[in-house]
């Protein structure tokens, strides 16, 4: 349909769609957040929890996780990370590829919890590798594909 009102001279109903996606604040939310968590061993949100907690402060008084703490700013709540909350978009953002990153569920530990990493190989292609040998061997012509 669209091809077809394009082709008659109407503009295009998709032509502002990039203009959207650029100046989605979701998705820049989501990117925020993604780009500061811990990225390598799973992790609880519990133990996001205690990173926030327990080192927001070096013994100096500088703010330690800076990024964290600002990309996780609306999940604090008292000055501690409200975990069902954060938890909750967890799950809602889990398996959305974001800037080449995607929140996975990791499994659950010791304790029940589960756990989530970061895991940076989602814009990696899984298919399978090219295989050249396939196509140097010149065709017989009793030898069929």
């Amino acid at each position: 349909m669209r091809s077809a009102l394009v082709w008659m001279g109407s503009p295009d109903p998709l032509g502002n769609s990039a203009k959207i996606r650029e100046n989605d604040p979701e998705k820049e939310r989501t990117s925020a957040i993604v780009s500061a968590l811990p990225t390598g061993k799973p992790w609880a949100a519990s133990e996001i929890a205690k990173i926030i907690e327990e080192g927001a402060f070096d013994p100096v008084g500088n703010r330690r996780h800076e990024a964290l703490i600002d990309a996780l700013s609306e999940f604090i709540e008292r000055g501690r990370l409200n975990t069902t909350r954060f938890s909750g978009f967890l799950r809602k953002n889990c398996g959305r590829i974001v800037n080449g990153q995607t929140i996975v569920n990791a499994g659950k530990n010791r304790v029940n919890a589960v756990l989530w990493q970061i895991d940076g190989s989602a814009c990696q292609s899984e298919a399978a590798p090219f295989n050249a040998q396939m196509f140097a061997a010149p065709l017989n012509a009793d030898t069929k594909r």
